[in-house]
């Protein structure tokens, strides 16, 4: 299993038996998690290749999922308060 990002910056050795095991399904990525991934995903394309690539454009679609949220987010309150 994937450390998650906080697993990550705890110094540990990653050691298996160090890593708190996450459940994707009961704990989804957070927004920050995901921007975060994007950014890294976009470097390790830029840095080793293409093979990247179908990581990236994963990533890419998810912030474009977040985008749009946040956009019917903030249109949705307007209109609320309208």
């Amino acid at each position: 299993m994937i450390p998650c990002c906080s697993d990550l910056n705890k110094g540990d050795n990653m050691n298996p038996s160090s890593i708190n095991k996450r459940d994707y399904s009961k704990e989804p990525l957070t927004d920050l998690e995901i921007e975060l991934a994007h950014k890294r995903s976009a470097q390790l394309v830029q840095n080793h290749g293409d093979e990247f690539l179908p990581i990236f454009e994963r990533f890419q679609e998810e912030m474009e999922k977040i985008t749009k949220k946040r956009y019917l987010k903030e249109m949705a309150q307007k209109v609320a308060s309208t």
